[in-house]
């Protein structure tokens, strides 16, 4: 987990006497990512290479609205009352799968940053190196994840341990039937 920017939050409740009041202040921005091997960032790569392209998880929609007090749609819903469900269209879920990496090109290592989306959970993952011939250098991950933002460090290493040459090398990440390629350079 990672905090951003202070931002401004209005909050309103019900006091048990039945008096409506608003609550104002200051509060930490939150964004997650989810690493495999127990890898965490330091303040520095945090701050420098993912609060920028950070997301926040779906859950956060609960609260957030826009400069017009609009609350953002496609997140998860708060039980507020009981009542006749509304009548509207079903929102089809969507396959996404988004990667990237940075820094790109590098040369001790990059950090691979990927998101699964709500309808992939627990769909078996896998994120493979490949080399441009199109072998196998290294699978990173590969098993079944929950929703989320994820990243991974390739260090130019392959399977047998070995330091790959300088060179272009594509990664793939694949969730159920969704596969998404990026490409990245490894500079020496």
């Amino acid at each position: 987990a990672g905090t951003g920017p202070v931002e401004m939050a209005i909050l309103n409740a019900k006091l048990p006497s039945g008096k409506n009041v608003a609550f104002i202040g200051p509060v930490a921005s939150y964004y997650e990512y989810t690493t495999t091997n127990f890898f965490r960032l330091t303040d520095e790569e945090w701050k420098e290479s993912y609060l920028e392209k950070a997301l926040r998880p779906a859950w956060t929609k609960l609260y957030l609205t826009d400069a017009q007090g609009n609350r953002s749609t496609g997140g998860p819903s708060l039980m507020t009352s009981i009542g006749e469900p509304p009548v509207s269209d079903p929102i089809l879920p969507e396959s996404r799968l988004m990667a990237t990496n940075y820094p790109n090109p590098f040369n001790n290592g990059t950090l691979i940053q990927y998101n699964i989306p709500a309808d992939l959970t627990n769909t078996r993952v896998r994120l493979t190196i490949y080399d441009l011939r199109g072998k196998i250098i290294d699978t990173l991950v590969d098993e079944k994840l929950p929703p989320g933002n994820y990243f991974t460090r390739w260090t130019g290493i392959d399977s047998d341990n070995r330091s790959v040459a300088s060179g272009i090398y594509f990664y793939s990440l694949t969730a159920g039937q969704t596969r998404f390629v990026g490409k990245m350079q490894l500079i020496k």
